[in-house]
């Protein structure tokens, strides 16, 4: 067999971050991306798999958070109590997670770059805090009005006005988010609008960007992939793994 660089002399590549804010409809908009038979690197999926039990990942976790693994498996409950209000403990569980997370992107992503892959979407909660928007062409951010996010909160995890604000909060402002972003996608409306707004506007334009532009950033992206593995080495190196 030949090398996938063989095999795809004139692979090109568009590599789209794709964030938003809590109760947004983020995750709405990568469904409807799907239906158009669009790419799509979901890292909340990334994470489930490399926090199933007996994992590397899972056991690096136990070691960090005891008590948060029970027979082999994660209890999300557990470490979601061990970390909350604490930012050390956030800042810990980063440490923990971001080379697990990171070799399993560039896994995906190269994955989509050798088999020549046009238009890849990237959809990450994270996507400006982690900085993945520095191998990303662009960054998509959905977001809603203030009055219409919170709302969405309150009726989605049944909290009063106070709660759901601190949920929101928690997050990276919506409006440096806005600020930092190429491509912005209000979804204050139904969802026939929204998918409209998508149809009409957004997939186009990356489809035409995707036939022009090679991928993003290769240079970027091979300084972060020697930046991650230099990262986990330190990490396995000081037994965090």
């Amino acid at each position: 067999m030949q090398p996938c660089w063989q095999q795809q002399p004139n692979t090109k590549m568009l590599l789209v971050g794709l964030t938003g804010g809590i109760a947004t409809g983020k995750s709405t908009v990568t469904a409807w991306f799907r239906t158009k038979n669009v790419a799509v690197i979901d890292c909340d999926a990334l994470v489930h798999d490399l926090q199933k039990p007996g994992t590397r990942c899972t056991r690096a976790l136990d070691r960090a958070f005891p008590g948060v693994v029970k027979n082999g498996a994660l209890d999300r409950a557990a470490l979601g109590a061990a970390i909350f209000g604490d930012v050390s403990k956030r800042r810990k569980l980063d440490a923990v997670m971001r080379p697990f997370i990171a070799q399993a992107l560039i896994q995906a992503i190269g994955y989509h770059f050798c088999v020549g892959t046009s238009l890849v979407i990237l959809d990450a909660p994270l996507l400006f805090e982690f900085k993945l928007d520095k191998i990303c062409a662009l960054s998509i951010v959905v977001y809603a009005a203030p009055e219409t996010q919170l709302r969405r909160v309150m009726n989605r995890d049944n909290i009063d006005d106070a709660a759901a604000q601190k949920r929101i909060d928690a997050q990276m402002p919506l409006a440096l988010k806005l600020e930092r972003c190429e491509v912005t996608v209000l979804n204050d409306s139904s969802k026939i609008g929204l998918h409209a707004f998508l149809e009409a506007s957004v997939l186009p334009r990356l489809r035409k960007r995707a036939r022009k532009r090679y991928f993003v950033s290769l240079p970027g992206f091979i300084f972060v992939a020697v930046l991650i593995y230099t990262f986990s080495y330190l990490a396995r190196r000081d037994r965090l793994f």
